[in-house]
C-alpha cells in the first residue's frame, strides 16, 4: 500500500493517511488496512480524538467509525504529500 515509505512514518499519519484516503467503514476495517494490532490503532484513536484531530460515530451498536475534524484533514493532507514526494524521489 504505501510500500517501504511507511517504515518512516508514525502510526498515527500513516491512520490519518488511511482514514482521509480510503474512509473506512468501521475500525476494523481500519485495523484492516494498516496493519496495526488492535491496540495499537485504539490507542491512536484516542490521542488523536484528545487533540481534536478526529471524532468516533457510533453507526450501530457494534460499528464505530472515525471521522476527521478540519484539523486532521489537513495534518493527513500533508501527510499525503509527504508520502507523495518521498515515492516521486525514490523512483
Amino acid at each position: 500500500m504505501l510500500t517501504e515509505i511507511e517504515n518512516y512514518i508514525t502510526p498515527m499519519s500513516k491512520l490519518l493517511y488511511i482514514i482521509y484516503n480510503k474512509d473506512p467503514d468501521n475500525i476494523r476495517r481500519l485495523k484492516q488496512l494498516s496493519g496495526y494490532t488492535t491496540q495499537t490503532v485504539y490507542n491512536n484513536i484516542r490521542v488523536m480524538k484528545e487533540l481534536g484531530l478526529a471524532d468516533i460515530i457510533v453507526v450501530n451498536k457494534i460499528r464505530r467509525k472515525v471521522i476527521l475534524t478540519e484539523k486532521g484533514k489537513k495534518i493527513a493532507r500533508l501527510v499525503g504529500d509527504l508520502i507523495e514526494n518521498l515515492n516521486s524521489e525514490l523512483k
